[in-house]
């Protein structure tokens, strides 16, 4: 719809903002706002991604009802269909127009009927944001039928953004750091039905939920945001697979996030057998995240080597050298130059530092410096 130079130059001014060590939240709606200048649309959404399991921890929309993401969570987990982000990750372009994927038969897409219906979207077009190996978001954006169908140079456009928001959002999530004290709101329960909808919650899954959205966001009564209807059509997905060889230890709905406070979290999926005949309902657990959890992520996205990150693991098990030599069979100088490879990397220069940059500084005083 635009010249190729239009859009060289709108690709120029979003590698900018990868570079412009913006927060997640402002770099989506800044590169949203570049995008529409040369790319036209009504509707999208960009969301963060947990590289571990390519969930969606987060995402930032406009044009998309809030009812619309428990559907989209559906087609992602529990339906066949084309262009997923776990596809899209792995595939060579890292993007997919709906029309070329269905061979011009967009209405085979469950997600057309279900999903894009909602907005009165018939033109779709995906990317996910992959750095290196690792997947950190994803967009989804969308046409009616006043605009034309995406074109293979906007898909080109996106292809080659893909390593540098990957990028960018691996380093926002560095960038986001808290400084806030930590505040364990307690084990927060909520219990979904067969179709998403909220049938229970606990007090401290409330609280929980209040951190979960952007300040000033007003509720609406049942809703939940994203990232829950993510892990609980993902547990669903995991159960319809345990007699087809596939064991509760070999996948899990778990994601890991930060809410908007700062603190991080984890939410843990279920699918439990109701009692009545053909009943059955999805709980997810919402819990302060453990130190492990979070140096885990976090080593991915300072991009350690599989030797750097065990000895990070023996830092934060407070190990000296020679414990980490003897440990992971390698000689002393040896694991010093891990160590201060791993220094460089996070931009620090003790073991303590480094414990406070990797955990954050709300679990700097379970190890001390």
């Amino acid at each position: 719809m635009r010249s190729e130079f239009a859009l060289r130059h709108a690709e120029q001014e979003i590698v900018g903002l990868c570079h412009s060590g913006l927060d997640s939240v402002t770099l989506r709606r800044a590169v949203m706002r570049t995008l529409k200048k040369v790319m036209p649309f009504d509707a999208w959404c960009m969301g963060s991604i947990d590289p571990d399991t390519l969930l969606i921890t987060s995402e930032v929309s406009e044009g998309i009802p809030n009812f619309v993401f428990a559907r989209a969570a559906e087609n992602e987990y529990l339906v066949t269909d084309v262009n997923k982000f776990n596809a899209l990750a792995r595939s060579n372009t890292r993007t997919g127009v709906l029309s070329q994927a269905t061979n011009n038969m967009p209405q085979s897409s469950h997600r057309y009927g279900h999903v894009m219906a909602t907005v009165g979207a018939v033109h779709e077009l995906r990317a996910a944001f992959v750095s290196g190996h690792e997947c950190w978001g994803g967009v989804t954006i969308l046409r009616t039928p006043e605009l034309p169908d995406f074109s293979a140079d906007e898909a080109k456009l996106l292809s080659r953004l893909s390593s540098q928001l990957g990028q960018a959002f691996r380093l926002a999530l560095l960038v986001d750091q808290s400084a806030n004290p930590i505040h364990d709101k307690g084990l927060g329960l909520i219990v979904l039905g067969e179709n998403g909808q909220l049938e229970g919650i606990n007090s401290s899954a409330q609280a929980w939920l209040s951190d979960l959205v952007e300040p000033g966001f007003r509720v609406p009564e049942g809703w939940l945001p994203a990232p829950i209807h993510e892990v609980a059509m993902r547990a669903r997905a995991i159960a319809s697979m345990l007699g087809e060889g596939i064991s509760p230890n070999d996948a899990q709905a778990r994601l890991r996030m930060r809410t908007y406070s700062g603190q991080w979290v984890t939410l843990h999926g279920s699918h439990v057998i109701g009692t009545k005949p053909g009943a059955s309902q999805t709980a997810v657990i919402i819990e302060r995240a453990h130190s492990s959890q979070i140096a885990g992520l976090l080593m991915l996205a300072y991009e350690l080597t599989n030797r750097e990150r065990e000895v990070l693991q023996g830092v934060l098990k407070g190990l000296v050298t020679k414990e980490m030599a003897h440990v992971l069979h390698m000689s002393s100088n040896t694991v010093q130059d891990h160590l201060k490879s791993i220094f460089d990397k996070v931009g620090v220069h003790s073991r303590g530092e480094l414990i406070a940059r990797v955990l954050g500084e709300h679990y700097f005083q379970h190890f001390g410096a």
